[in-house]
Parts: C-alpha cells; structure tokens; sequence
C-alpha cells in the first residue's frame, strides 16, 4: 500500500519537473518579442496550472490514503490494549487457581495429619 502512495508522489514530482522543463525551454524559445511570447507565455501558464490542479488532486488521494493508515494503526493500537488487559485478566485468574490449590492442598495434608493422630491417639 505505501509503494503505492510511493509511485504516486513520484508521479506528482516528475509532473512537476516535466511542467518546470517546459516552462524553461518556453521561456528560452519566447524571447521573441509581440504576441508570439505572450501567446507561449500564456499556454506555458495554462499548462502549469492544469499540472497543479492535477498534482493538487495527487495530493489529495494522497492525504486520503494517509487518513485511512492513520485510523487503521488507531485500530491495531486498540486491539493491542485490548489484547494486553486480557492477558492481564488471565494472569491474575491463574496466579489465584495456585493459590487456591495452593490451600486445598494444605487443608488436605493437615485432614490427613488429624486422622492419623486420632488414629494413633
């Protein structure tokens, strides 16, 4: 997915370079005075700005899919809090299941200790 966002931003600079070369060679050739410079002054400016809208709208698409990672790894974040507290749960709930027979076992050996004295007694 981010090559994806990679190959678009490489789009969006090699746009702008090929309108920045254009300009340069039109302003190069456009020394001519009159209104053939101003005609290729003009379509250089329409170029341009139909180039920015289209890096404009590569811009966009690209804080799009920006936004939508954004939220995806808010989502992964949540899942792994969740995922630790349960842990947590699970921890707590197995070190009281030792204790607990931790107990049975005791009360057990002294039960069997009460009835070997009362046998013995």
């Amino acid at each position: 997915m981010l090559h994806c966002y990679a190959d678009q931003r490489i789009g969006v600079e090699c746009n702008i370079e090929a309108a920045r070369r254009e300009c340069t060679q039109r302003l190069c050739r456009g020394g001519q005075r009159g209104e053939e410079a101003g005609g290729a002054d003009a379509s250089a400016t329409a170029e341009i700005q139909s180039k920015v809208k289209e890096i404009g709208g590569d811009v966009a698409a690209a804080n799009s899919a920006i936004e939508r990672i954004a939220s995806q790894t808010d989502n992964l974040s949540g899942l792994s809090h969740q995922m630790a507290a349960a842990a947590e749960e699970q921890h707590l709930a197995t070190r009281e299941m030792a204790q607990n027979l931790e107990r049975a076992a005791h009360r057990t050996s002294e039960i069997a200790n009460m009835r070997l004295e009362d046998k013995i007694g």
